[in-house]
């Protein structure tokens, strides 16, 4: 465990780009698969653990990040509801 620590710290580039990736695929979720959006959710506090980024840092990243989900799937619907109104007509 500590030997993943060191890579993570050495390698923050990488980190960062993993750590994106992460929040991309968490925010591509869909809404009903709650086992997978809790996963996602334990997966991203993980990869920050392990990066050693400090408590109030990852919560508050957590709370951004769900709350960017929730916007991310509003946009996502009026995307949606768009393209069933232009393929109704």
């Amino acid at each position: 465990m500590e030997s993943i620590r060191i890579f993570f710290e050495t390698n923050y580039k990488l980190s960062i780009v993993i750590f994106l990736a992460l929040v991309f695929l968490f925010l591509n979720l869909k809404r009903e698969n709650k086992v997978g959006y809790i996963m996602m959710q334990f997966v991203i506090l993980f990869f920050m653990y392990l990066c050693k980024i400090s408590l109030n840092y990852i919560l508050s990243g957590m709370l951004l990040i769900n709350v960017s989900k929730i916007y991310w799937d509003r946009w996502s619907f009026k995307e949606e509801a768009k393209q069933k109104k232009r393929r109704g007509r």
